[in-house]
């Protein structure tokens, strides 16, 4: 039996829990795991979805995710 070899689509839904994800601090392997999706998906929707805020804001926004993380 041949296997389907296609990528499945990704929702908007999905991609956004995998951006918030990232940004709650957890890495790309677990943020994988979770989505069974692969890690370089995860790294594909984080550097899209960082691309059209712009970089800096994304990082800016995941260390102040991560400090109020730490804070609770």
């Amino acid at each position: 039996m041949l296997k389907n070899n296609m990528p499945r689509i990704i929702s908007t839904d999905e991609k956004l829990s995998v951006i918030e994800d990232w940004l709650a601090g957890e890495t790309r392997e677990d943020i994988a795991i979770k989505h069974n999706i692969g890690s370089g998906t995860v790294y594909n929707i984080v550097n899209e979805w960082s691309n059209s805020i712009g970089i800096e804001k994304a990082d800016v926004s995941r260390e102040l995710a991560a400090k109020k993380r730490k804070k609770i």
